[in-house]
């Protein structure tokens, strides 16, 4: 478990969806569903198009509510930014699925609620945009970072780790050196203010080395890397 980001990064999905958000995301019933975006794009209401050619147009309509930790308001500009930047060949490539990345030729921003994703081929599951598909980056502090650094520079900037900044119901308090992460409830999360107030994530090499936690009274989430006590 390295970063939250770029960078060849590794980070398991449990603690992703802690501090961030995408545009769409699988349910618990195998279900494409809107998450950033306010619907998902579709054929009957015009915001999925393809074309003769077999290119698509998808147009996504995106959440109004929605900020960024540092209190930023996300808009499609972040959403074009994200696709730029994590096509950068310089940037070395985390785990996940390129498809969105390789086949999407343009984004167009035509408001800050708007982005129209230019695809070159015909996908039947172009309404997934999941975490791995395309990582959202808030362009406000990125764009100058990515201007101004290597991509070693990028991989060890502490926005990647304890600095990060995004779109999740929860924000990074603290990550240490031995793998322990505070996580705290964002209370303007786009969804509403989560109920649980603390998490803290331990990475642990057994199922033993979470017994300290529960000897301290934590509920504990086990979890791919360590686990996790929760605090109300």
């Amino acid at each position: 478990m390295t970063n939250l980001g770029a960078g060849g990064g590794t980070v398991v999905p449990d603690l992703r969806v802690l501090c961030h958000s995408c545009l769409s995301l699988i349910d618990h019933d195998a279900n494409v569903i809107p998450l950033l975006a306010e619907r998902l794009p579709s054929i009957e209401d015009g915001t999925w198009v393809v074309n003769s050619d077999g290119t698509m147009r998808l147009t996504w309509h995106l959440r109004r509510n929605v900020k960024w930790h540092d209190g930023h308001p996300f808009t499609s500009k972040d959403v074009r930014f994200s696709w730029e930047f994590n096509n950068d060949p310089a940037i070395p490539p985390g785990s996940g699925s390129f498809t969105l990345l390789q086949n999407v030729t343009a984004i167009d921003p035509p408001d800050d609620y708007t982005a129209v994703m230019h695809w070159k081929r015909s996908n039947p599951f172009a309404q997934l945009a999941a975490e791995n598909d395309l990582h959202i980056y808030p362009e406000h502090i990125i764009r100058p970072m990515w201007e101004a650094m290597d991509a070693q520079q990028l991989k060890a900037h502490p926005y990647l780790r304890e600095g990060f900044v995004g779109l999740g119901p929860y924000r990074i308090e603290s990550w240490t050196d031995d793998g322990t992460i505070i996580f705290r409830r964002f209370e303007d999360y786009f969804l509403g203010t989560p109920k649980i107030g603390t998490i803290v994530h331990h990475t642990a090499g057994s199922s033993a080395a979470c017994l300290p936690c529960c000897s301290r009274g934590s509920s504990i989430a086990p979890l791919d890397s360590g686990c996790g006590s929760r605090k109300g």
